[in-house]
This record gives C-alpha cells, structure tokens and sequence, in this order.
C-alpha cells in the first residue's frame, strides 16, 4: 500500500500493488488521488486497503493466500481490528474496509513492512501513491 500527502493542499495519492509471490510478478497496480480535509496518514492508508481489496476481490478463492503488507502500522492494526477508531470519518473508512474484508472467501494476514527500508513494492507503491498525490 501506499499513500502521500500533498503539502498545503486537500489531496493525497493512494496506491496499491498486487503481486503474485509464487510467480514472482506484478498482476495489477493502482493509484488515484482522493479528497481529504487534513493530513491524516492513516485515514489514507486506510483509503488504499479499502481500493487494494475491491480490486482484488474477483482475483481470490478460498485457496488464496492474501497478505496486506504495509509501512502504516496503526492502519494495519486498524484493518486488524485490534486498534479502535474515534473519529467519524476514521469509524466510516474502517467500516468500509470490514465490509470488503467480510466478503473475502481467504483468510487475510496482515504484515507490516518498514518505510524506507529499500522494499521494491512497497517503494513503487509510494511512488505511485506520490505522483498521484501531485495530480
């Protein structure tokens, strides 16, 4: 996952990679910019788990192995639901992202990676989520 803030503005960049680990492959990447009102990292690391999962949803099966892997650790453990929400608009996007992982037919793992630790996805993921943060 991947997310950037534009400074003095009301957009980030959001992003995701889907690779195939066993194939060693990329099979799909996405970005796109969304609204938001003040810099809040993990709302839009939320907003780029929420993307990954309904684009990923018709790729899986119950053999799926499906791990989410992030640099935004309160946003996994958000997703994970060992993390509470207290805001409104942080309850909507955390009910957003159970709602999608309710309707996943796998088991979902949740990894956190290291930011800026030279990990190649998680790299173009920013980049993506960075370009597109700059409209």
């Amino acid at each position: 996952m991947g997310s950037n803030r534009r400074r003095n503005n009301s957009l980030a960049g959001i992003s995701f990679v889907l690779l195939d680990v066993k194939a060693d492959r990329v099979v799909m990447s996405k970005g796109m910019t969304i609204p938001i009102k003040k810099r809040n990292n993990v709302y839009a690391e939320l907003a780029a788990i929420s993307l990954a999962l309904k684009e990923c949803l018709p790729l899986v099966d119950e053999d799926t192995t499906f791990r989410i892997c992030s640099d935004c650790e309160p946003a996994l453990e958000i997703a994970a639901g060992t993390r509470p929400v207290r805001t409104s608009k942080m309850k909507s996007i955390t009910e957003e992202v159970d709602a999608l992982l309710d309707e996943y037919p796998c088991d979902i793992h949740f990894q956190w990676i290291k930011s800026h630790s030279n990990h190649p996805m998680n790299d173009f993921a920013d980049m993506i989520a960075y370009h597109h943060a700059r409209g």
